[in-house]
């Protein structure tokens, strides 16, 4: 029995030699995804498989995240502004580098 899962960054993460099953070149950037067998770690480039369903789940949550953050982010700034209080500022500047980070992204 193998098992399948997920990297968000290369640049965090490796697995087995990280090149890529289906086009044969090293995976050094961006999302893949692995196969973990008893012979050895099976690697792809995202781009490598477009169609796996879980691509599309993790952008969905990765956007449900982000929409939780920015309604968070414009809340404490709504509070901070009406409050006049400063006490929220590193609130603030923690999910505005939060969000910057999401959202710029790792390409594949």
């Amino acid at each position: 029995m193998s098992d399948v899962f997920y990297v968000h960054s290369a640049k965090t993460a490796q697995h087995g030699l990280m090149i890529c099953a289906a086009c044969s070149k090293p995976i050094e950037t961006g999302q893949y995804r692995v196969k973990d067998t008893p012979d050895a770690y099976i690697t792809h480039h995202r781009a490598c498989l477009p169609l796996d369903p879980m691509w599309e789940r993790m952008d969905a949550e990765k956007a449900e995240q982000i929409r939780n953050m920015e309604m968070m982010l414009a809340d404490a700034e709504a509070f901070r502004k009406r409050w006049d209080t400063e006490a929220l500022d590193e609130l603030i500047g923690e999910l505005q580098e939060y969000l910057a980070q999401r959202t710029k992204g790792d390409a594949a």
